[in-house]
């Protein structure tokens, strides 16, 4: 971002703000350096999914998008999880235990 003179003065009143694709790449560069490293990702998953649904909601662009669509990709993703926590285990540790 870019202020303008009257910004970087001593009352700290921003009068012009220009944002340019440029600097949003610099400001998710630093994200990605800093921010990363001390935010759990799936929280950010969760309130990034909490948001867009509430700008879908609020602009009504939620009927674009089928509920029966989503609930399958939902239902895959789980059974992915699920397979992939299965084929993670020892069966070394598991024999053990039984």
């Amino acid at each position: 971002m870019r202020y303008s003179q009257a910004a970087r003065g001593g009352n700290h009143q921003i009068r012009e703000v220009v944002v340019s694709p440029k600097s949003i790449l610099n400001y998710a560069k630093f994200c990605v350096d800093y921010g990363v490293h001390f935010i759990p990702l799936f929280s950010v998953v969760l309130i990034s999914g909490l948001f867009i649904q509430l700008l879908l909601q609020k602009f009504n662009w939620n009927s674009f998008f089928s509920r029966s669509l989503f609930n399958e990709i939902s239902a895959f993703g789980l059974d992915i999880v699920i397979v992939s926590a299965l084929a993670a285990l020892a069966l070394q540790v598991v024999t053990l235990q039984s």
